[in-house]
């Protein structure tokens, strides 16, 4: 049997590892094309959010993955029945700067399970803007549309239902 160096096998291997993602995201394309498969595009997952007073509402949002993801890289505005969910590795008080919102966003941060800890609104700013300090420790954060939690009934409390809030509520933290 002939001997390999290690260094050459390793590479050999993080290229194999390297490929299967990119396989799997094609036959995952592949098939929801076909029509086949019913699942969100890639970094998307429809959501739904629960309170005690009002009707179930269900939301198509972008995840953020803290732990893969910089926050650099946000869309410049929200559709009105949209959003983002940032989710981060662990659990962070970690202000949020108004430079850093296109537009004005209403912010629900929540806990591992995703009840709801606090919310705040956000308006943009250019110049000697303010921090916003949520006063909770939280795992994740969904924004959207100012003013759009308040149209929905969706208050402090209220738990949001979410595939990626379940496999990190799983976790640690």
């Amino acid at each position: 049997m002939k001997q390999y160096p290690s260094s050459a096998v390793l590479v050999l291997l993080l290229l194999l590892l390297g490929a299967v993602p990119t396989v799997l995201l094609a036959a995952s394309a592949q098939r929801s094309s076909e029509g086949t498969v019913s699942e969100p595009a890639l970094g998307q997952e429809r959501i739904t959010l629960k309170t005690s007073n009002a009707p179930s509402v269900a939301l198509t949002v972008e995840v953020v993955d803290m732990a893969i993801r910089p926050e650099g890289m946000l869309r410049k505005t929200l559709p009105e029945n949209g959003g983002l969910l940032w989710l981060y590795p662990q659990v962070t008080d970690q202000s949020l700067e108004a430079k850093h919102f296109p537009s004005p966003m209403s912010v629900a941060f929540f806990d591992r399970n995703g009840v709801i800890l606090q919310m705040l609104d956000i308006d943009p700013c250019d110049i000697r803007c303010p921090s916003y300090f949520p006063k909770v420790a939280y795992r994740g954060r969904l924004e959207v549309a100012k003013g759009w939690f308040a149209r929905q009934g969706i208050e402090v409390g209220s738990q949001i239902e979410a595939t990626s809030i379940q496999i990190m509520g799983s976790g640690q933290n």
